[in-house]
Order: C-alpha cells, then structure tokens, then sequence
C-alpha cells in the first residue's frame, strides 16, 4: 500500500519591519503578526540583541495585551541552544516567529545552518508567518549589509555578509528614511549583491503575500531601488576608500496601503490580478546576477 503524499501548503507570509515600531499604544504592526498566527502563539527570537532579556519582556508584555497565545520568548545566544530542543519545539507550534532588532550579524552567524533554522523554513513552507524587525528584517535576505551609513558611496564602507535567505537576491535595509541610508544600499547594488533593495522606514512594514504581491503596512513609507539593466557603475575600476559611480539606479517610493509587484524589467506595477504570479516568480527575478565581490565582504 503506497503512503498518501502530503498536501502541500502555499508558503506563509513575510512581514519585514523598518525597527521602531509601536509596542505600547495601537500596536498596529505587531497587531497584523498576532492575526495573522491564527490564534497560535507568537514564537519571539532575541538572538539579534544586546538586552535580550529585556527586549523579551516588552514583546512578551506588547503580544498578550494584543491577545497572543502564549508567547514564547526565545533568548538563544549560543549556536548549541538553536541545534534542538525547547526552542524547535516552540517553533513547531507557533503561527509566527518574529526576530527582534540588534545585530543582524549576530543573529545570522549564531542561526545558520542549525536545526532551529531549518524548522523556521519548513514552518514558513506550511504557511506559517516570518517577521522582523530593524535587524531581524534586514536579515531577511540572502546578503545583509552594514556599516557605512554616513559614507555609503566609499568602496569598502558597506559591508555584507549572507544572510537567513527568506527573500533571495533582495536587500532589505531598515530606518532608512530616519538614518539616510539610501547611499550605502545604492553601493550594495552597484557592487552587485542583488537586483532589488528596499528600505523600510521605522514604524512601518513590507509585506510579502503568498502570491508575490508587496503591501507597504504602518506610517511611513517603503523605498525601492532597482537595477535593470542599464545599471553603470565604476565599482571595479575603484581603489577602497574611493568614491563610486551608480547610474541607472529606479527609485520609488511607496505610502501605506500600496501595493505593487516587481517585474523582470525592474519596474513597479500593480498587482496581476490573474493569481498566476506567485512568491516561486518573485523569487526567481530578486536571484542574484553576479558573484558576491570580496571587496564587499570584509566586516570593519
């Protein structure tokens, strides 16, 4: 007798906040992450932070006065405690996991590669939501960056390093209205580390539905930069430490309650109301096109 084969589930949402969103008043966007569990508890990761202890506490306080079940709050600091145990089981029954700000590097170098990750994905693949915020967001993608937020034009400034990969080729940049990072995300793409970069304001969220649309959530806005084909940079041809060229570079900016999708031609269009784009076509456009540069690479 042959075993029956699963029923596939369409892949849960992804929900990236721009950091500084509201934990003590309406709540708007930690709201939208309770509903969207279903009722299951909210699993809560502070990995990313310097006071996990305390950020936990606020979450923990912010996601039971919006009515969650049960959160959990998983303060894992160490490689070891993300490889089994109590954590992948609270995973395995939340509707949610949310990953706090701090320090994405911190965060991706402790999750890489452990069980707990894999669980994170295989959650997400059943429909469950993956949310972050400020650095828990910008570790979404498959790079991150860092460092260079006053000089993001300099070679070299702008460091990266991979990331947790929930949204392949695409770079995601956080308090990028409030802290001007424009810059530095313009040298990211330039340098070639994806096609895509979206800078996400504080407050505020971009959502990416099961179907490949992107919603802007919260009060402020969400940039998007592309790199189509007539991108031109120097990048190569510049020493470390000197200025760069980035032309051709599409920039738009999107208000709450936008959406739009991203077309192989880099352009921002209304959704396709015919159902057949989904996250596997969005995915496939935000790959990205050229080897990672090793001048982009180094951490400072």
């Amino acid at each position: 007798m042959t075993a029956e084969r699963p029923v596939p589930h369409a892949p849960g949402p992804l929900f990236l906040i721009g950091g500084g969103e509201d934990r003590k008043g309406d709540r708007a966007l930690l709201r939208w992450v309770v509903q969207a569990a279903r009722g299951r508890s909210v699993a809560v990761i502070t990995t990313a932070s310097d006071y996990p202890v305390e950020l936990g506490k606020d979450y923990d306080r912010a996601f039971r006065a919006l009515g969650a079940a049960d959160p959990r709050i998983l303060d894992i600091r160490r490689r070891e405690e993300a490889e089994g145990g109590a954590a992948v089981e609270a995973v395995e029954k939340a509707g949610a996991v949310f990953f706090t700000g701090g320090d994405q590097v911190r965060l991706v170098e402790i999750f890489q590669d452990t069980a707990l990750l894999k669980e994170i994905r295989r959650r997400h693949r059943e429909g469950a939501v993956v949310a972050g915020s400020s650095a828990g967001a910008a570790a979404a993608g498959a790079v991150t960056i860092f460092d260079g937020e006053r000089s993001g034009l300099v070679k070299g400034a702008v460091s990266n390093r991979a990331a947790l990969g929930f949204l392949p080729g695409a770079i995601v940049d956080t308090h990028f209205m409030e802290r001007g990072r424009i810059a530095r995300l313009a040298q990211a793409l330039g340098a070639g580390l994806g096609r895509v970069g979206l800078g996400v304001a504080e407050d505020t969220a971009v959502l990416v539905h099961p179907d490949g649309t992107l919603e802007v959530l919260g009060s402020g806005v969400v940039a998007v930069l592309r790199a189509g084909g007539d991108l031109a940079t120097d990048y190569g041809d510049r020493p470390a430490g000197a200025l760069v060229s980035v032309d051709g570079l599409r920039l738009s900016f999107f208000a709450p309650g936008r959406r739009f999708r991203l077309d192989p031609a880099g352009a921002a269009r209304p959704p396709d109301r015919t159902g057949r784009s989904g996250l596997g076509r969005l995915f496939k456009f935000l790959e990205p096109w050229h080897e990672y540069n090793d001048t982009m690479t180094r951490r400072s």
